[in-house]
């Protein structure tokens, strides 16, 4: 719960350093302040809400429920959220707090809680089948199997109607249920083939990624950063427009040199907990 705070806390903070600090200076020069001022320094984002998800989640664990009845949770909130019509009370306080919880306009609302738990009730569950098991090779055999079923359909029938297209006004972050089931059965279809694939092949082959892994985190936090800065000075002070395939090259960069840096972070706190 304690994790919960600081991450949502630390939201906030990546608002005010990726875009919100740009639309201060902006309006302290010009006298003017932009409408897209409280977006960009109280939008909701994937960091509010896991912030959100790992206090709910001690709550839970404090009432001493089990993995199952937290799925159980994440589903009823998931179908809840189908019923609520997207929400937009002319204020933005308002939308900005119902946001948190159910789809309000996006300019305060992102990942809201009700349609979003349940990836995280889903993993929780899946890692409590996994401690419980004898036998992992098996339970990855048979999810391997069933999840690219389910992917294999969902992919099929999302370039028959389009992307997102069983989310409420085809918005990604008001997913539904079914949505999650589809997006969920992409995860576990290759988080099954990368086991098995780790079996045949050493973990060493893969530490880039597994240090990327480790330092999730930092790195979506040090890459919003650099891309807030590049899109407000290049691309909305200068004017500049970039094309494909130089923002392409942009996204590459931008992951490993924010990789480094948070590797280079991650260092320095081991070396200062050691001390």
């Amino acid at each position: 719960m304690r994790r919960g705070v600081k991450i949502y806390l630390l939201g906030y903070v990546l608002n005010f350093l990726r875009y919100g600090m740009y639309n201060l200076v902006e309006s302290v020069i010009t006298g003017e302040f932009r409408s897209d001022i409280l977006q960009a320094l109280f939008g909701m984002d994937i960091l509010q809400f896991a912030g959100l998800a790992l206090l709910f989640t001690g709550v839970l664990k404090k009432l001493k429920l089990r993995e199952i009845h937290m799925l159980a949770i994440g589903g009823g909130l998931s179908v809840i959220s189908a019923f609520i019509p997207n929400i937009d009370t002319g204020i933005y306080a308002a939308n900005w707090f119902i946001g948190h919880f159910v789809s309000t306009p996006s300019d305060a609302c992102g990942f809201p809680f009700f349609n979003w738990y349940i990836f995280v009730t889903a993993g929780m569950f899946f890692a409590s089948i996994l401690r419980r098991t004898n036998d992992p090779d098996r339970i990855y055999k048979r999810l391997l199997i069933v999840s690219c079923c389910v992917m294999v359909v969902y992919i099929t029938l999302t370039f028959c109607f389009g992307m997102f297209f069983l989310c409420r006004d085809r918005n990604y972050y008001a997913a539904s249920l079914p949505e999650a089931i589809g997006l969920l059965s992409i995860d576990l279809s290759l988080l099954s083939a990368f086991y098995f694939l780790l079996k045949r092949v050493p973990a060493s082959k893969f530490r880039v990624f597994l240090d990327m892994s480790r330092n999730i985190t930092p790195i979506y936090f040090i890459h919003w950063c650099i891309l807030g800065f590049v899109d407000s000075i290049f691309c909305y002070l200068f004017d500049i427009s970039f094309s494909w395939p130089v923002i392409y090259l942009i996204g590459v960069v931008l992951i490993v040199l924010s990789s480094w840096i948070a590797k280079l972070w991650a260092g320095r706190k081991r070396s200062v907990k050691v001390k």
